[in-house]
């Protein structure tokens, strides 16, 4: 499946390359000359209705394809653009897949955009970027290691799992490396965390008075690690640092998204609208950025989306103020 799916790439590559001018006027060629071969490369015969509804009608509009689940439910709300289209349609594809489980009581889970060069998909429980992978831009074994998480076969149960082994950074095109292909850690070890005298602990998930109080002085973690930090923004990098350390969180897994337009960390300090980071803030020397310009509220919230999209009860994380 893999090496299908690597041949589909390289053909779409080649394709946008050469017949680009022709097919970026309209939406309509961008789906037929890209995103449908994709698509079926990776199960979702487009011609099929059991597994995929083209422009099926939501509480907000009409989407551009419905992916259905096993269960013969939309998994899946997928919005295209024409080629090189400058639109960013992420909001507009998120409010299809909200308005939808609130009026229609649907369990539908991801939102995603492409202009059937840039695939962008978007978990709107975790509020997170999960996938984000350019058919021309990145190295193919690379971007067919982030389709193939869009597998029907796997993702047909409605959950995104990401592949595990990373393509080596510098892979050469034409020769790339493959799932199987020995891990390359880049992230450098990190100093031991500090050890902080134990005091009165409040969990993450409770209320915090932040305007004018003192900020939290230490963190807990809910294995009983613990980590001194001097602000609210401290949290989040505390959170951020202990997931990578436990090997739950990488590079790998940047960007990610904080709302439609702009990234909450990301390795190049750039939103996805092409500003640079208000506030950048290095995370240690991992090569990760993140977004500085966040009140207590945004720092305490996001680092409860991070502590949940892997698997932690946020609620047994204490601050101690």
């Amino acid at each position: 499946m893999f090496d299908d799916l690597l041949q589909t790439i390289e053909k779409l590559k080649a394709r946008i390359r050469e017949h680009g001018t022709y097919i970026a006027p309209y939406e309509s060629r961008t789906r037929v000359a890209l995103i449908d071969p994709l698509l079926t490369a990776l199960g979702w015969d487009v011609s099929d209705p059991s597994l995929v509804h083209i422009e099926p009608r939501t509480v907000n509009g009409w989407a551009d394809y419905a992916l259905l689940g096993s269960n013969g439910e939309p998994i899946a709300f997928v919005e295209a653009k024409k080629l090189n289209s400058s639109q960013d349609a992420m909001g507009q594809t998120v409010s299809y897949v909200v308005q939808e489980n609130v009026t229609n009581h649907t369990n539908v889970r991801f939102g995603a955009t492409t202009d059937g060069n840039q695939w962008n998909l978007y978990d709107v429980v975790a509020q997170r970027l999960v996938m984000s992978a350019s058919i021309n831009g990145d190295n193919s074994a690379k971007a067919a290691l982030q389709f193939i998480a869009l597998w029907r076969q796997s993702f047909s149960t409605g959950v995104f799992t990401p592949a595990v082994e990373p393509v080596v950074a510098d892979a050469i095109e034409g020769a790339p490396q493959t799932a199987t292909s020995p891990i390359v850690d880049a992230t450098p070890p990190l100093p031991p965390e500090p050890s902080v005298p134990l005091g009165d602990w409040t969990p993450l998930t409770g209320r915090f008075e932040s305007t004018g109080k003192p900020a939290p002085s230490a963190i807990q973690f809910p294995n009983g690690q613990t980590a001194a930090i001097k602000s609210w923004r401290g949290v989040l990098i505390e959170t951020v640092l202990w997931l990578i350390r436990r090997g739950e969180f990488g590079p790998q897994d940047c960007p990610v998204a904080m709302g439609p337009t702009r990234y909450l960390l990301s390795l190049d300090g750039m939103h996805r609208s092409g500003k640079v980071f208000h506030a950048p803030v290095a995370i240690g020397s991992t090569g990760i950025m993140m977004e500085g310009s966040l009140n207590p509220s945004d720092s305490v919230h996001f680092a409860q989306v991070l502590l949940k999209g892997s698997g932690h009860d946020p609620s047994q994380m204490l601050l101690r103020i």
